[in-house]
């Protein structure tokens, strides 16, 4: 009976590590998930600072920073539109760049205040 009990503990701490490591890769799929919305992000309040949207795009930009914790928290992520639904021949920078955009505006924005 105790080597029955002493094998099924085996098991399952075999199972437990399995699903640690599951755990682990899904955090890693999650923060390039999280890395790409970003990017898109920034392009998204570059192409809106060109047409002047700059209510939108502050919120957007709030929003990819996490400093929109009340709108987060009541109502989840951003419902804007989609960066796919952006006219592409207008946006000719590399991420990089939007990226590197998008933390400029925030660094001038955070010195404003």
């Amino acid at each position: 009976m105790l080597s029955l009990i002493e094998l099924k503990v085996k098991e399952l701490k075999s199972k437990a590590k399995v699903l640690r490591q599951v755990k682990e890769e899904l955090r890693s799929e999650l923060d390039e998930i999280r890395e790409a919305m970003r990017r898109e992000l920034a392009a998204v309040v570059v192409h809106l600072n060109k047409q002047g949207v700059n209510v939108l795009a502050k919120t957007l930009k709030d929003t990819a920073l996490g400093q929109n914790n009340h709108y987060q928290k009541k109502r989840g992520y951003a419902r804007h539109s989609s960066p796919q639904e952006l006219p592409t021949s207008e946006i000719t920078a590399t991420d990089d760049t939007y990226w590197t955009y998008l933390k400029n505006i925030c660094s001038q924005s955070t010195q404003a205040r």
